[in-house]
């Protein structure tokens, strides 16, 4: 039997009880960013929902042009809000599942994100390229057409852009530019089942609610995209 000297044993006990001190510092600590982000998602993430709701429901009565301006702000503020919102609990919380990023070959897949919302563009880039894509950003749809020239792997688009909408971008992509006839288009809308049936009628293959967390971006790319 191996005979370990008095000294060796004292420095194996003394490393082992700094790995137990260690492992209780880093649990504490996750427990810590645990309560704090549930904390945060009950005081603010709980309200922002109610309001994004409450304003959806004003914006389809009869309102002035003044009044539908201010609620079209708050809509699209409360948007921004709970997109940055979604991404930071995401990214913070220890027990939420880690995004994978997607085997696409070296990198090669770029997906065509079109948003005119600078904000909700470096969100929604940064949740792409944590997923292993490369990125190109059209801030309108006639930008997305003129890009769309050549092909993409996946277009995300925005239905409420400005000047020509999500929907007529999709579907003159989809009639006229023929490296993306059949590439899929998921459309991001904060008008939910209102807009879904227009939406597929024109060649777009899925419609997600905003704001969108990464896990359901992740799913939704994986399961349109042949890898």
């Amino acid at each position: 039997m191996e005979h370990i000297s008095q000294p060796a044993r004292a420095t194996n006990f003394t490393s082992l009880a700094k790995k137990v001190l260690l492992n209780r510092k880093l649990n504490a600590i996750t427990d810590c960013k645990n309560q704090l982000s549930l904390k945060i998602s009950h005081e603010l993430n709980t309200p922002l929902n109610e309001i994004f709701c409450i304003v959806n429901k004003l914006r389809s009565e009869l309102l002035t042009e003044n009044q539908q301006n201010c609620l079209n702000n708050i809509h699209e503020a409360t948007i921004d809000l709970l997109t940055l919102l979604n991404h930071f609990l995401s990214s913070y919380q220890q027990s939420a599942p880690e995004t994978q990023p997607i085997d696409n070959d070296k990198n090669k897949l770029t997906v065509l994100l079109v948003e005119d919302d600078p904000i909700v563009q470096r969100v929604h880039s940064m949740m792409l390229k944590k997923m292993g894509f490369n990125v190109e950003i059209a801030a309108n749809g006639y930008q997305a057409i003129d890009l769309s020239n050549k092909h993409y792997d996946a277009i995300l688009m925005d239905i409420g852009l400005p000047d020509m909408d999500g929907i007529t971008t999709s579907l003159t992509i989809r009639q006229q530019k023929e490296k993306n006839s059949s590439t899929p288009i998921i459309a991001l809308t904060a008008y939910g089942d209102d807009v879904k049936q227009e939406c597929l009628s024109v060649g777009i293959n899925e419609v997600a609610t905003k704001p969108i967390k990464q896990e359901e971006l992740n799913e939704i790319l994986l399961k349109w995209i042949n890898i």
